[in-house]
């Protein structure tokens, strides 16, 4: 829906006035139809509006909350219980002054996604929040001890550090990404730049610099395990009523799946105007067969696009701000690409469904539920190939296992400890992904599976593993997605390295490679063409290497990263 970007300090801030101006053109793209900002001594704070409900200059932000308090947000407000939210007034009106009320945890009683920030310029109070699930994202960071830098992306920070020594590698996210593909925390690339974390509300007092969390979401649970299943599509079928609400054209990546399908036979059953995408590899794939026979069933307006092969990584780098994750990252955003083109405002997507009903196969692994193993199939590479290449014993390999194994099963909820894992960070960063390529074309992303009454069956422990056991809810009785079999839509990675091979081996000699491994095995890896033969893990490994050295050169990172720490 929106940018937000602020600067607030102790001290005067009216020297970063310049980075400020910098700042806030890069968040153009996340609002093209309005900017604003507040000044005062000791902040700064500016936002970018995408209008989608209240398209005139009425429902511009910063909204006053009260005399000298300001709110500006990014975010959508789909419900709020047991009380009639205003609808003179912007939808996060509600949520702001719930905020600054601070008389009940704003995660039990509202349905939304957002990232706000409230100002309060005659007590100075700064108060940040970020939604549940970590559906907006919000980037904070200390340019020193009194000064707080915050924005919706990390390219709206970077100019603040300009000049400086400031910002490094994040050398434990590195670690993570290595391993993973993602985080595995809150923390970024970026040694100073750090995430809200999802489901906090936290307050700054400028006066006696302390801070501290005014909120934070807990696992609240549904009332009771009778018909479970009448629950689940209540639910689902009151968040796609609610997310589709807007005065903007409303798409869907429509994959033929599950997910996606679902929501599509929801929103013709609500007699909602939408337009559906279908991206494809080729006319036998079956993302083109079954979109293809929902159209056919439905009546609805399906456009295709070919998917092209990957070409531009800086591009998406850029975007991101992040090594990519897979080239599963290139669907999202040549859809969005084709969305605008179609006068696109609002995506609809189906992030969520497979972290909350167990759909990825690795859930079906019969070693998810031994203790010992469960991080090899939660983890993304090889640790043969890493143990070779980064020249670690076996010792220091098990030292990486037990500290994650640590994390993973930290948690006490009743859904299964991989699950929670899931949903915590790979979810996460699935949603940073979707928000940054789809805010690149002016788009806003919505996920009608990741509601409050959702979120309520899901902690107890109540949503059935088994898609198979749900697919009769969309109504349709022709079971045209019950049989589909999964199948994945990302690019082949092991061609991708082969498109990228001789680009990789100069990076190697001319000593470009960031990291503190062997360069003469990994040349020879790619050289003789072992990968073509190596496995799925072993093939993301080299990928994560290669990105995170394209995303190194872009930032002109050159210290070297050792997977330990130094």
């Amino acid at each position: 829906m929106c940018g937000i970007l602020g600067v607030v300090s102790k001290n005067n801030v009216s020297k970063f006035k310049t980075e400020f101006e910098i700042a806030i053109k890069n968040l153009s793209h996340r609002g093209p139809d309005h900017t604003s900002a507040v000044m005062f001594d000791n902040a700064m704070i500016g936002y970018t509006r995408l209008a989608i409900r209240g398209l005139n200059e009425k429902y511009n932000q910063p909204v006053v909350i009260k005399d000298g308090v300001y709110g500006f947000g990014n975010g959508e407000v789909y419900f709020r219980k047991n009380r009639f939210v205003l609808t003179d007034k912007i939808d996060l009106w509600n949520l702001f002054s719930d905020i600054v009320k601070g008389e009940e945890n704003i995660f039990e009683v509202y349905d939304a996604d957002f990232a706000i920030c409230c100002y309060d310029s005659i007590n100075k109070q700064l108060i940040l929040g970020r939604d549940v699930w970590g559906v907006k994202p919000l980037y904070i960071s200390w340019i020193d001890k009194g000064t707080l830098v915050f924005a919706s992306e990390i390219a709206a920070i970077l100019p603040f550090f300009k000049g400086t020594d400031s910002i490094g590698i994040n050398q434990v996210t590195v670690r993570n990404y290595l391993l993973f593909g993602y985080p595995v925390s809150y923390q970024t690339f970026y040694d100073n730049i750090d995430m809200l974390e999802p489901g906090t509300v936290w307050e700054w007092n400028l006066n006696d610099n302390t801070n501290s969390n005014l909120w934070q979401a807990s696992k609240i649970y549904g009332e009771s395990d009778e018909n479970i299943q009448q629950q689940f599509e209540d639910a689902l079928c009151s968040s796609v009523r609610s997310r589709s609400i807007s005065d903007r054209n409303l798409g869907c990546h429509l994959s033929g799946g599950f997910d996606s399908s679902m929501l599509v036979y929801l929103l013709y059953g609500q007699n909602v105007p939408i337009k559906c995408f279908n991206m494809y590899r080729e006319q036998a794939d079956a993302d083109f067969l079954y979109a293809g026979r929902i159209e056919k069933e439905l009546g609805i307006e399906l456009i295709r696009k070919r998917l092209r092969v990957p070409n531009d990584y800086i591009g998406l780098i850029k975007i991101l701000n992040s090594p990519i994750m897979s080239t599963g990252a290139f669907v999202p955003l040549q859809c969005a690409e084709i969305a605008k083109e179609n006068h696109i405002t609002v995506m609809l997507e189906g992030q969520g469904a497979d972290e909350l009903l167990r759909g990825y196969s690795r859930f079906m692994d019969e070693r998810i539920g031994d203790s010992r193993q469960i991080f090899d199939v939660l983890s993304n590479a090889d640790m043969g190939l890493l143990s070779l290449l980064f020249d670690k014993s076996e010792r220091e390999i098990n030292i990486i296992r037990e500290f994650y194994l640590n994390e993973i099963f930290k948690n006490n909820t009743k859904i299964p400890a991989y699950q929670e894992f899931y949903i915590k960070y790979f979810l996460h960063e699935l949603l940073r992904i979707e928000d940054h390529v789809n805010m690149a074309y002016s788009i806003e992303n919505r996920v009608p599976y990741l509601s409050l009454e959702m979120r309520k069956l899901l902690y107890s422990g109540l949503l059935s593993p088994q898609k198979e056991n749900l697919s009769c809810f969309h109504k349709v009785k022709n079971t045209l997605i019950s049989t589909r079999k999964k199948e994945n839509l990302n690019p082949d990675m092991r061609k991708e390295i082969m498109a990228v091979k001789e680009n990789y081996i100069d990076m190697i000699s001319e000593n470009r490679i960031a990291l503190d491994l062997d360069y003469a095995k990994l040349t020879d890896i790619l050289v003789s063409n072992q990968f073509m033969e190596m496995g799925k893990k072993e093939i993301f490994l080299l990928w994560f290497i290669y990105n995170l050295h394209l995303w190194c050169v872009y930032q002109g990172f050159d210290k070297k990263i050792f997977l330990l720490g130094e």
